[in-house]
Protein backbone atom coordinates (compact mmCIF):
# COMPACT_ATOMS: atom_id res chain seq x y z
CA UNK A 1 0.00 0.00 0.00
CA UNK A 2 2.78 2.78 0.62
CA UNK A 3 4.25 1.32 -2.96
CA UNK A 4 0.74 2.57 -4.15
CA UNK A 5 0.37 5.88 -2.32
CA UNK A 6 3.93 6.86 -3.43
CA UNK A 7 3.14 5.98 -7.26
CA UNK A 8 0.42 7.99 -6.83
CA UNK A 9 1.63 10.90 -4.84
CA UNK A 10 4.68 10.86 -7.66
CA UNK A 11 1.84 12.10 -9.84
CA UNK A 12 1.00 15.41 -7.34
CA UNK A 13 -1.87 13.60 -5.36
CA UNK A 14 -2.34 13.87 -2.02
CA UNK A 15 -3.87 11.86 0.54
CA UNK A 16 -7.32 13.40 2.37
CA UNK A 17 -6.66 12.08 5.82
CA UNK A 18 -10.22 12.00 6.50
CA UNK A 19 -11.17 9.38 3.42
CA UNK A 20 -9.22 7.07 5.64
CA UNK A 21 -11.79 4.17 6.49
CA UNK A 22 -11.46 0.01 7.27
CA UNK A 23 -13.96 -1.27 5.16
CA UNK A 24 -15.61 -4.71 5.78
CA UNK A 25 -15.09 -7.46 3.48
CA UNK A 26 -18.22 -10.07 2.84
CA UNK A 27 -15.73 -12.97 2.81
CA UNK A 28 -13.72 -11.20 6.17
CA UNK A 29 -11.29 -8.95 6.78
CA UNK A 30 -10.91 -5.88 6.37
CA UNK A 31 -9.80 -3.48 3.35
CA UNK A 32 -8.20 -0.52 4.13
CA UNK A 33 -9.70 2.33 1.57
CA UNK A 34 -7.83 5.73 1.27
CA UNK A 35 -9.32 8.91 -1.40
CA UNK A 36 -6.26 11.09 -2.78
CA UNK A 37 -6.74 14.73 -4.80
CA UNK A 38 -4.80 16.44 -7.32
CA UNK A 39 -5.13 19.96 -7.53
CA UNK A 40 -4.93 21.28 -11.24
CA UNK A 41 -1.35 22.55 -11.42
CA UNK A 42 -0.23 20.98 -8.23
CA UNK A 43 3.06 23.29 -6.59
CA UNK A 44 4.24 20.25 -3.91
CA UNK A 45 4.67 16.40 -3.85
CA UNK A 46 4.64 14.36 -0.77
CA UNK A 47 5.73 10.78 0.06
CA UNK A 48 4.38 8.59 2.12
CA UNK A 49 5.44 5.73 4.90
CA UNK A 50 2.62 3.66 6.43
CA UNK A 51 3.46 1.97 9.79
CA UNK A 52 1.44 -0.82 10.60
CA UNK A 53 1.83 -3.13 13.66
CA UNK A 54 -0.50 -4.57 16.64
CA UNK A 55 1.83 -3.36 19.22
CA UNK A 56 1.53 0.15 20.57
CA UNK A 57 5.68 -0.18 22.10
CA UNK A 58 6.94 -0.94 18.37
CA UNK A 59 4.73 1.92 16.70
CA UNK A 60 5.68 4.50 18.91
CA UNK A 61 8.98 3.55 17.58
CA UNK A 62 8.53 3.71 14.57
CA UNK A 63 6.43 6.58 14.47
CA UNK A 64 9.61 8.24 16.83
CA UNK A 65 11.87 7.47 13.50
CA UNK A 66 9.73 8.41 10.78
CA UNK A 67 9.59 11.77 12.42
CA UNK A 68 13.05 12.50 13.25
CA UNK A 69 13.04 11.80 9.30
CA UNK A 70 10.57 14.93 8.68
CA UNK A 71 7.37 12.32 8.57
CA UNK A 72 4.27 13.87 10.07
CA UNK A 73 1.02 11.96 11.02
CA UNK A 74 -1.53 12.47 8.55
CA UNK A 75 -4.12 9.62 9.11
CA UNK A 76 -4.69 6.11 11.60
CA UNK A 77 -6.83 2.96 11.22
CA UNK A 78 -7.36 -0.15 13.16
CA UNK A 79 -7.81 -3.49 11.26
CA UNK A 80 -7.11 -5.84 13.85
CA UNK A 81 -3.60 -3.61 14.02
CA UNK A 82 -2.95 -0.23 14.05
CA UNK A 83 -1.65 1.69 10.52
CA UNK A 84 -0.49 5.21 10.40
CA UNK A 85 0.16 6.77 7.71
CA UNK A 86 2.83 9.43 7.63
CA UNK A 87 3.62 12.25 4.64
CA UNK A 88 6.26 14.74 4.32
CA UNK A 89 6.54 17.38 1.32
CA UNK A 90 9.54 16.51 -1.22
CA UNK A 91 10.51 19.29 -4.06
CA UNK A 92 7.78 19.01 -6.79
CA UNK A 93 9.06 17.01 -10.09
CA UNK A 94 6.46 17.78 -13.02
Amino acid sequence: MQKELNETASGGYRLIPSTMIAKAQILGGAEIVMILERSPRPTKQYEYKLLATSRTSTLQKEVTEATKAGFVIVGMVSRGEHMVVMERERAYKP
